[in-house]
Formats: C-alpha cells, sequence, structure tokens
C-alpha cells in the first residue's frame, strides 16, 4: 500500500515538474519571438522599402503573435498590432523628400497655361519650397516661352 502511494506521489510530482518545464519553456520561447520580432522591426526601420524584409518582419511577429495565445485562445497580440508596427516602422519610406516635391510640382505645370504656371510658381514661392533664385530663374523661363 505504501508502494502504491509512493509511486502515485513521484507520478504526480513528474508531471508537475513536466508542466512546471513546459511553461518556463513556453515563456522562453515567448520572450526569444518578442526579440526576434522587435530586431526584425528595428532593421526593417533602416531598410522601409525592401519588401524582403517586410515579409520577414510580418512571419515573425506572427510567430509571436501565435505565442501570445492564452488557453480561452484570445491573443494579447494580434494581425492588427502587427500591421500598425509594420506600417509605424516604413512610413517615412514613402514620403517624398521636400526638394523633390518643388521637382514634381513644377514637372505638373508644365502642361497648365502661362497665367496657371505664374499661378503655381507664386505658390511654390510662397510655400518656401523654392528659393527667390529658383523662382527668378523659372518665371524668367515661362517669360521666354511667351
Amino acid at each position: 500500500m505504501i508502494v502504491v502511494l509512493v509511486v502515485i506521489f513521484m507520478s504526480i510530482a513528474r508531471e508537475q515538474r513536466k508542466l512546471e518545464d513546459a511553461r518556463q519553456n513556453s515563456e522562453r520561447a515567448l520572450n526569444y519571438a518578442r526579440h526576434d520580432y522587435e530586431r526584425a522591426l528595428h532593421i526593417l526601420k533602416m531598410n522601409p522599402r525592401d519588401a524582403n524584409l517586410k515579409q520577414a518582419t510580418l512571419a515573425y511577429g506572427r510567430k509571436y503573435s501565435f505565442l501570445t495565445h492564452d488557453k480561452s485562445g484570445i491573443t494579447t497580440f494580434d494581425e492588427m498590432a502587427l500591421m500598425n508596427d509594420l506600417n509605424a516602422a516604413t512610413a517615412h519610406a514613402f514620403e517624398i523628400p521636400r526638394d523633390t516635391q518643388a521637382s514634381v510640382m513644377i514637372a505638373q505645370t508644365q502642361s497648365l497655361s502661362h497665367a496657371d504656371r505664374f499661378r503655381k510658381l507664386d505658390d511654390l514661392k510662397n510655400q518656401g519650397l523654392i528659393t527667390e533664385e529658383e523662382f527668378a530663374a523659372r518665371r524668367a523661363k515661362i517669360l521666354e516661352e511667351l
């Protein structure tokens, strides 16, 4: 009888140890996944136009998200949070530099009438997108075309 109780007690202790090991492994896996995801986001911020990096970061994020599921199946880190992180990391990749904005706006003015081009040129100068010298040069060019 005592032997049976000891065997049962040892069996219960072994199962508890397995559960504790599994919990620790789960926490370790979650920490590694979070670290990998954060590192991938950091690298993506340095290269925001790289589609392969974006895809890899998303994969790391999904792995991290999967590991955050609790027993009820609810995740604390979902697909929307992933997309918000990726969008934030790559947001500045598609901004047009200030000097390019002026070039784009000037290029758009080529198909306008002369009066419209003068108005557009004034707008560019007033917005501070071109210097006084650039304004004078562009104005002279429009006048030559008349």
